[in-house]
């Protein structure tokens, strides 16, 4: 038997066993979903071994990949969007009880009362963990050892040298004109650079700090670090019905994060404009806080549609989040002055909802003619599909696809198409099983759940 027979077979046993089992549609589409997205990854690993060259070319694995990535994106959002509506306080209500609320709590309570931030979340999640491994290098250990040598050899012998930096912190290369770095250590440290920018972009943050820390970069591991909102449990106003236990257990370790997130953020946008900076230096601090200003920083790293589509979707959520906070006030953020509710402090009006999801629809829809270095186009028919997702227009998704499929019939005479676009689809999918003489059950299936709507 051939993997595509294995596969209808596969996909025939478990649409039969849902319809028997008579679930409701909800559970119909999740246990779908999740059957889908598992066949493809079957498949994907089988053909990703050494005898996969048999069946399948590079560009028909990569597709594999993508479907795969589809699946997971629906099942993500799918689970996402059917979670209880929140019954939360109020980011403003939250913060008029205690001005004290850290971070994470006020984000959190943004986020539940704005479903397009929780969607881009989602995105943002899904980019992370369909990522491939980042493969680091081994970097050796040790804190710009050659330039060293050479400025502790040149004391030595009561001579200057010429174009190294007096000093090793950090920031010599910034105070100082026309110095860098001896090649070696200059070389070791781009390289070190593009690797945490690697493991930032796929969300694995933890990694990134061992990875400094190990290299002997431990003031690089503290700025990665400062990307942790601040939390404090200990204070946190408590929602009924919240988890007790979870928040007695988080508060016996005291605050976590960062306390002066702005000013880091700050730092890191001007690190990331800064022209002493190598370009994966500079791309490193844009990842960290990415927002309209640092983007073009990390643009040159950006090899694939999905690391194109990670940028712009954590630039609006990044931006929006900095938008509410600047807004809220509290203290954590704007200090004393903006957390005392007699004060007359000014804080920053929130810029238009309407506004920003125009900025959002716009931004997303750009991807669409996104120029990429590897993997598939911004045009590929699965991008197409995400894009969709994302905005949530699955109902326009649909539309567009149906409206392809009744062009073709049209061009090749056949009868009239039926109008509901999920029939459209589903008459054109069958036409495409009925060329593989394996396929036959599933067309019987499928044609039975059409019914009157199926074309002969």
């Amino acid at each position: 038997m051939d993997k595509a027979s294995l596969s209808y077979g596969q996909t025939i046993d478990a649409l039969k066993a849902m319809q028997n089992a008579k679930k409701s549609y909800g559970e119909i589409v999740q246990e779908g979903t999740d059957m889908y997205h598992r066949l493809c990854q079957e498949m994907y690993n089988e053909v990703s071994k050494t005898n996969g060259d048999e069946y399948y070319t590079p560009a028909e694995l990569e597709l594999i990949r993508l479907e795969r990535d589809t699946w997971s994106l629906v099942r993500a959002l799918y689970i996402d969007k059917n979670e209880p509506p929140t019954t939360s306080a109020t980011p403003q209500a939250l913060l008029q009880r205690n001005p004290y609320t850290p971070t994470v709590a006020i984000v959190q309570r943004v986020m539940d009362h704005e479903p397009t931030l929780q969607r881009l979340l989602t995105v943002v999640n899904w980019l992370h963990d369909t990522a491939p491994a980042a493969s680091t290098s081994t970097h050796q250990s040790g804190y710009r050892r050659r330039t060293q040598r050479e400025i502790v050899g040149a004391r030595q012998a009561g001579q200057a040298r010429a174009g190294l930096p007096k000093s090793l912190d950090p920031d010599a290369l910034n105070r100082e004109s026309g110095v860098s770095l001896y090649p070696d250590d200059a070389a070791a440290e781009a390289s070190l650079s593009y690797d945490l920018f690697r493991l930032v972009r796929a969300g694995r943050l933890n990694e990134a700090l061992s990875v400094a820390a190990d290299a002997g970069h431990p003031w690089l591991a503290a700025v990665l670090h400062g990307s942790r909102p601040f939390q404090w449990t200990a204070v946190t106003s408590r929602d009924a019905g919240a988890d007790s236990e979870s928040e007695a257990n988080a508060s016996t370790a005291g605050w976590q994060g960062n306390k002066r997130r702005k000013l880091w953020r700050e730092a890191c946008l001007q690190a990331a404009a800064s022209p002493t900076y190598p370009p994966a230096t500079r791309a490193l601090y844009a990842s960290l806080c990415l927002t309209s200003r640092s983007i073009p920083a990390v643009t040159p790293l950006l090899r694939t549609w999905e690391d194109h589509l990670w940028a712009r979707v954590e630039m609006l959520l990044t931006e929006r989040i900095a938008d509410w906070l600047d807004h809220l006030g509290g203290f954590w953020e704007n200090g004393m002055k903006a957390s005392d509710p007699q004060s007359s402090a000014k804080l920053q009006d929130l810029p238009d909802e309407n506004q920003w999801l125009g900025d959002v629809d716009k931004l997303v829809r750009e991807m669409g003619n996104v120029r990429v270095e590897e993997g598939a186009a911004s045009d590929n028919a699965f991008h197409f599909a995400q894009l969709h997702l994302v905005l949530g227009n699955v109902n326009g998704l649909l539309d567009q696809v149906a409206s392809t499929c009744t062009s073709r019939a049209e061009q090749d005479s056949r009868e009239p198409v039926p109008t509901p676009a999920v029939d459209v689809i589903l008459n054109e999918y069958i036409r495409l099983l009925e060329t593989d003489p394996s396929s036959g059950p599933l067309v019987a299936l499928y044609v039975g759940a059409l019914g009157e709507s199926a074309v002969e």
